[in-house]
């Protein structure tokens, strides 16, 4: 019997590697970009979102954002042998977004030329001199 090892045509690996590379490539350079144009508080804040990603399986039971799930599974209902079964802490499958009504953005500052005598400041900084 004659064994005979999948032949993979070069052109089928230039389809599959030079998509794949570019995705990957794309990825590093957004990233990186976004990285180095942001300023001081926004890397703490990429960082932040990071790591909790990264720890979010540790992080969700220690801000209880998990459930515990006492409920056994049909095998697990069979193979007791009379056994306590021990509960299953759940997770939601990513860390939850923030919604925009739960942390308001404050407003913007008032320019410095709304502060200058003789002048009408904009309808937004109308209460910041009075």
């Amino acid at each position: 019997m004659l064994t005979t090892t999948p032949y993979i045509s070069p052109d089928t690996l230039l389809w599959l590697i030079v998509p794949a590379t570019a995705l990957l490539l794309g990825r590093m350079v957004f990233v990186s970009v976004r990285w180095l144009r942001a300023d001081t508080e926004t890397r703490i804040s990429l960082g932040q979102a990071r790591r909790i990603r990264r720890t979010w399986k540790r992080l969700a039971p220690m801000a209880e954002l998990a459930a515990k799930d006492s409920t056994p599974t049909g095998l697990e209902h069979l193979n007791t042998d009379g056994k306590a079964v021990k509960p299953k802490i759940r997770t939601p499958g990513s860390p939850p977004r923030p919604t925009s009504s739960a942390s308001p953005s404050p407003p913007p500052p008032c320019p410095a030329s709304a502060s200058t005598p003789g002048r009408t400041p904009p309808t937004t900084c109308a209460t910041a001199g009075a």
